[in-house]
């Protein structure tokens, strides 16, 4: 019965590849997240991939579709839908057709892509390290309800974004956000995603930015955009207490430049998870 299974799992398996190949060539390392998606809410049927209508098991002359209920293109085109009627297509259903067409495992004819969701632009990320802790901050973007940041501990300077995306955190609708507790020894990939209301609705992944937190560096403290900036960037060696400190410090982005007094309270309340 193994061996069995294992035969049948081929076919499956290419299948599968092939629409995560299909959807990062049109989406790029979105692509990648989209089909991750697609794959575990698409896992019931796992056990049930294809069915065979005539010859038998592991046999290469046997009749076989998708066209179950319970098989496995049947229940991602489902997943994939996004307006409760996927015979009109939906957003990645062509290339989904294609993929499981080309192992002889989907079913009917390709109804195509059909897609109503309004993406959001590619933001533009940046990160800014400070002692034991990141701050991110991004261009705001139209369409977005929210955003979502993710890290590749394999990239590297050379080479950003190799080996995929683990999603860190979901934000609200604002263009910042900031990981403590993250050790200084160690820099990584990062990219942000743009959301539209749901995991349907994505943009493409910010290109991405490598980088890291430093013992040596200067204290960065990031809060809402207001007209046009971005990070406060202050001097570390100037010593404050446990509680809080007041400090001056000057600004400069596109051009200008404006300096502003600010205090710093350390709320012990407030703890973020760390990378």
């Amino acid at each position: 019965m193994l061996a069995l299974w294992v035969c049948e799992a081929y076919i499956s398996g290419g299948a599968l590849w092939d629409v995560a190949y299909n959807i990062a060539q049109a989406r790029g390392d979105a692509g990648w997240t989209i089909t991750e998606r697609l794959w575990f809410e698409s896992l019931s049927s796992i056990g049930s991939a294809f069915q065979i209508t005539a010859g038998g098991q592991c046999n290469p002359d046997a009749s076989i579709d998708g066209c179950a209920a319970s098989n496995w293109y049947t229940v991602m085109i489902g997943v994939d839908d996004d307006n409760g009627n996927p015979t009109d297509g939906t957003p990645n259903g062509s290339r989904i057709w294609n993929a499981f067409d080309g192992h002889g495992i989907a079913c009917g004819a390709n109804s195509g892509n059909h897609d109503i969701c309004q993406q959001p632009e590619k933001p533009v990320l940046s990160v800014a390290g400070s002692d034991e802790q990141l701050a991110f901050s991004w261009t705001p973007v139209d369409h977005a309800t929210g955003y979502r940041i993710f890290v590749n501990v394999n990239g590297a300077a050379i080479n950003c974004n190799a080996e995929g995306w683990i999603p860190v955190v979901d934000t609200d609708n604002v263009n910042y956000y900031k990981e403590t507790e993250v050790p200084n020894a160690f820099s990584y990939g990062f990219a942000v995603q743009a959301i539209n209301g749901n995991d349907t609705c994505v943009s493409d992944l910010s290109d991405c930015v490598f980088g890291g937190p430093a013992a040596n560096s200067k204290v960065n403290l990031t809060g809402k955009k207001s007209l046009g900036w971005d990070n406060v960037l202050v001097p570390s060696d100037n010593p404050c207490d446990s509680n809080q400190c007041t400090r001056s410090a000057s600004l400069s982005a596109n051009g200008s430049s404006s300096k502003i007094n600010f205090k710093v309270i350390n709320d012990p309340r407030r703890k973020q998870r760390g990378i």
